[in-house]
């Protein structure tokens, strides 16, 4: 990354890293996630009837990748040059660039919005590893699976604690005679949870109120980018 620009109000803890990777710098790669979830709000109590019975209803919701930048860019009170999108980064959730070599925010620093991603450590499992030795680098593919699980919180209605497994797929390039080689990396899967929404059938004073909502859909992510390389 080039530059930092951060809305830095106070450290929260993000755990490891989206993928385990093939070398020590696995994350020197942003990875872009895309988001499709959607949700099931709890509708407002009615309460019970004259024969005792109460009827309960929900409604639903969706969240895409450019809802949550847009709810990222409400809450930071900012805006973003055009194709900026969301990733994860040195264990971070961040805004990067169209470029993706200009980091625009560190999601992780703030309280305002909330966003994280927290793949626990030993939660990793490989498929698959192939590495060859040259020159002193290395280089290979590795193939696998890890729990992960992504927290948001706008603080303004819309939160989701969402987890699942994807599967992972990183390739480290054979490295050139300058000691730089090509890193991408891909994962995708399904991801449950729950959170809140905010409900236009729930409105107090003018305003639609928060409701518990159960989340459902899935993450994926990729990127590539040109690294130092590996060593065995």
């Amino acid at each position: 990354m080039k530059t930092r620009n951060t809305h830095a109000l106070i450290a929260l803890a993000v755990a490891s890293m989206w993928v385990a990777g093939t070398g020590a710098n696995a994350q020197d790669v942003p990875v872009k996630l895309t988001f499709s979830l959607s949700g099931t709000v709890q509708n407002p109590n009615p309460g019970f009837n004259a024969k005792g019975v109460e009827t309960r209803t929900t409604g639903t919701t969706k969240l895409a990748t450019a809802d949550i930048l847009t709810l990222v860019t409400n809450a930071l009170k900012t805006t973003y040059p055009t194709g900026a999108y969301l990733a994860v980064y040195k264990d971070a959730m961040v805004v990067v660039d169209k470029t993706g070599t200009t980091e625009l925010a560190d999601l992780s620093t703030n309280t305002t919005p909330v966003f994280q991603v927290s793949p626990s450590s030993g939660t990793d499992v490989s498929s698959s590893i192939t590495q060859t030795n040259s020159a002193g680098y290395a280089y290979g593919s590795r193939a696998g699976q890890r729990a992960i699980m992504f927290y948001f919180d706008n603080k303004a209605g819309t939160a989701f604690e969402v987890g699942g497994l994807v599967k992972y797929s990183e390739t480290d390039g054979k490295p050139d005679t300058t000691g730089k080689q090509t890193r991408s990396i891909t994962a995708s899967g399904s991801v449950v949870g729950y959170g809140t929404a905010l409900n236009p059938k729930d409105v107090v004073g003018g305003k639609a109120q928060a409701d518990t909502t159960v989340w459902s859909g899935s993450v994926s992510g990729s990127g590539k980018a040109t690294v130092a390389a590996s060593k065995p």
